[in-house]
């Protein structure tokens, strides 16, 4: 299974910074990620992981501009794959762009 920490030696990390979940710990009813974007991208992805890296949420937003983008979740559709609500804890946030950036951010969930 391929690394989902980004190193220093991908030359795409440059097109993208870590994603800022806001409020975090997730409390409110909208949970924001912005994403610090370092040039235009065909698609921005989303992905959510526990901390045993098994992906459990999995969504495309595609194109953004440079700058910084955002996606909104409402907190009722935090649900895994399987469409089971997200229980209290650490996720990690991994945005891909279509270029092949990355990089990660966290999640804390606490009701």
């Amino acid at each position: 299974m391929p690394s989902l920490i980004p190193t220093l030696e991908t030359p795409a990390l440059l097109a993208i910074e870590t994603p800022v979940v806001f409020p975090n710990p997730v409390g409110a009813d909208v949970v924001t990620v912005k994403i610090p974007l370092g040039a235009d991208t065909a698609n921005v992805r989303l992905q959510v992981y526990t901390t045993a890296y098994r992906k459990i949420i999995e969504k495309d937003y595609g194109p953004m501009k440079a700058g910084t983008g955002s996606a909104n979740w409402k907190t009722l559709e935090l649900v895994d794959l399987k469409g089971r609500k997200l229980a209290n804890g650490v996720y990690y946030v991994v945005c891909t762009t279509a270029e092949g950036a990355r990089a990660l951010g966290k999640l804390v969930i606490l009701k």
